[in-house]
């Protein structure tokens, strides 16, 4: 079994959809390589969308690693483990449920005074870790 050791880099926040509440996220990664995925959610459970972040990072890993052999699509046997995952995942769920505060502020709006300001908020949010 071959190990794989993915390190997150980065979280933000790449578009925001007021109307329905939902963010596409930019996720920064590093294996051999530094990658990106995108994923688009609403963030209503935190914990719930930081698990389900690092699973679909795990995901990815695994189909890249996928090879043809005669035709037939052979899986490697890979642990995909991720550095520091319990530590990463408090601090992605704290940065989500930073991140469905404001929006909720900005769907809770009712007047346009600052509203795009609100929304460059959201939209300029980032998490490094």
């Amino acid at each position: 079994m071959r190990v794989v050791r993915i390190r997150v880099l980065k979280l933000k926040v790449a578009k925001l959809t007021p109307k329905d509440g939902s963010v596409e996220l930019a996720i920064t990664y590093s294996n051999e390589s530094t990658k990106e995925i995108l994923k688009t959610d609403k963030v209503v459970y935190p914990d719930s969308l930081a698990r389900r972040i690092l699973a679909e990072i795990r995901k990815t890993v695994r189909s890249a690693h996928k090879t043809f052999d005669n035709g037939e699509l052979v899986e490697e046997d890979l642990d995909v483990s991720i550095d520091k995952e319990e530590q990463v995942t408090r601090q992605i769920s704290h940065f989500l449920e930073e991140v469905r505060i404001k929006v909720e502020v900005v769907r809770g709006m009712k007047s346009a005074d600052g509203y795009m300001d609100s929304v460059r908020a959201v939209q300029r949010m980032e998490l490094v870790l």
